[in-house]
């Protein structure tokens, strides 16, 4: 039974988890089976991946190791080595259409950056919408306020559902007179 070193396996782990593992294929026989794989080079991405195999038991016991890295033939095995075990031990048999598409989608630092803002409703859950922000109504026909804009009378005079009442019925009724004069 072979045994890794403890920095390969913590190395391994981290080489794993930055998914530089791949085209892993695990073949079984009567006698245990054999693990082949790719390990992409930590450091030098672009390099040749290290072929990895790994001879394993029945009970998946690793009895030999291999790997094309300088460190691969060492009788405690190097972290490709662990990495490869880590993947086959992690890795479930999930096919890509099981994931959720992950082409045209912003990076993590880009939806950080950019958030999206929210809306009113939103920041101020649970409370009264008392203004129709679709409504086309005008307020010139309001009296005694000695200067009237839509903001100021939103913010100043109407406070509920009761006070907008009254413009709108100034509202129509300046839209009956529009349409008896033509």
């Amino acid at each position: 039974m072979q045994t890794f070193r403890g920095k390969s396996v913590s190395k391994g782990h981290k080489l794993f988890q930055s998914h530089h593992v791949q085209e892993v294929v695990e073949i079984r026989d009567s006698g245990g089976g054999f693990i082949h794989g790719k390990v992409t080079p930590q450091t030098r991405v672009n390099n040749r991946p290290y072929d990895v195999k790994v001879e394993v038991n029945l009970d998946r016991t690793v009895r030999r190791t291999e790997c094309t890295c300088k460190a691969g033939l060492s009788v405690r095995g190097c972290k490709h080595v662990a990495a490869v075990c880590i993947f086959i031990n992690n890795e479930c048999t999930q096919s890509k259409t099981d994931q959720p598409q992950c082409w045209n989608q912003p990076r993590e630092s880009q939806v950080e950056k950019y958030k999206k803002g929210c809306t009113i409703a939103q920041m101020f859950p649970g409370q009264e919408h008392l203004i129709d922000c679709n409504a086309t109504y005008t307020f010139n026909d309001v009296q005694n306020v000695p200067y009237c804009t839509e903001g100021s009378l939103f913010g100043q005079y109407i406070q509920s559902e009761k006070d907008i009442e009254p413009l709108r019925e100034i509202a129509r009724r300046r839209e009956k007179g529009k349409k008896k004069r033509i």
